[in-house]
């Protein structure tokens, strides 16, 4: 994001004067114009809000006036203009009046599919660059790799057919050297260390840990309650059912109260073991370490394990793996 922001403020002091358009997630508005008024001058506005607030923003942030009060035609008075895809979607029409200087597109892998509306709606809007940021790679699907690549340069890239044709189908590496040359002109890929290189390289250990009796009960009862799953599975019965098992049982090595109800029964569980006179917060802490093997490991209240706290917690990041 700052990246872009840096590129727009000095296209901008380079006398590329806007308007820009920043089209991000809802969420991360307020981040991108907090950004543009640390690094730059410009004058960023937020589009967004519910009809009667858009209609005040087109009101009194859109038009452009000169030294007498009059309306500048084909003018804006604001720089950068950030919105929203659905804010963009609803207004296009509005929007579509103005001559873009750039476009900046974040969470670009949202136009992975070239038949979407907001897709379509942006092939028609008016601008002059654009810039796609993405930490989402395309999962090796050519064509939603090519739906990013018309919209960035729809002249070139203008026929899926023969892309496909080409790249559909990579089966050596002389076609999968040959598409990464290609689209290399259009691609930055850029990583932390590359940026800041005084981070320091990251250590991992691995730790096994064994499953609490709590986990393994959990981890029994759902392998036992879909044998028949599991048997068809093996018979060619259908996987995503499979998958659904799966999941529950990564829940269980993760924490069981990642399983829906097994939170209070475990803590009357743990309740009934502890003395009287426990408050309600001991029981939960209790019931929250003691049945879950990982939070045994890195818990200090363990002295059991004070002698493993002790050496690993102040030198590695944890990467668990459950079994």
């Amino acid at each position: 994001r700052r990246s872009s922001d840096l590129l727009i403020a000095m296209s901008f002091n380079n006398n590329i004067t806007g308007p820009f358009i920043v089209l991000a997630p809802l969420t991360t508005l307020p981040q991108w114009k907090t950004e543009f008024e640390r690094w730059s001058n410009l004058n960023a506005i937020i589009y967004q809000g519910s009809p009667a607030t858009r209609e005040i923003i087109e009101e009194y942030e859109f038009p452009a006036h000169n030294e007498q009060g009059e309306v500048i035609k084909n003018a804006v008075s604001f720089d950068v203009l950030i919105t929203n895809y659905e804010s963009f979607a609803s207004n296009f029409d509005k929007l579509n009046e103005i001559e873009w200087r750039y476009l900046v597109l974040d969470e670009g892998h949202r136009l992975k599919n070239h038949e979407g509306k907001c897709y379509r709606l942006l092939l028609k809007l008016t601008f002059e660059h654009c810039t796609l940021l993405t930490g989402t790679p395309i999962q090796n699907n050519v064509e939603e790799l090519w739906s990013l690549l018309h919209l960035l340069h729809p002249h070139r890239f203008n026929d899926l057919p023969q892309f496909l044709e080409q790249f559909g189908n990579i089966d050596n590496i002389e076609t999968l050297r040959k598409l990464q040359n290609l689209i290399r002109p259009y691609l930055l890929r850029r990583k932390k260390n590359d940026v800041e290189t005084s981070i320091a390289a990251k250590e991992e250990t691995i730790i096994e840990v064994e499953l609490t009796r709590i986990q393994k009960t959990y981890y029994r009862a759902l392998l036992l309650d879909n044998q028949s799953t599991l048997l068809q599975q093996i018979t060619g019965g259908s996987l995503p059912s499979l998958l659904n098992l799966m999941m529950q049982l990564r829940k269980v090595c993760n924490h069981p109260f990642l399983i829906k109800g097994a939170k209070e029964n475990i803590e009357n569980q743990i309740a009934s073991k502890m003395p009287q006179d426990s408050t309600q917060d001991d029981i939960e802490l209790e019931a929250l370490i003691d049945s879950s093997g990982k939070m045994i490991l890195i818990s200090p209240r363990k002295e059991c394990n004070g002698a493993v706290n002790s050496f690993f917690l102040p030198k590695f990041s944890f990467l668990y793996k459950s079994f």
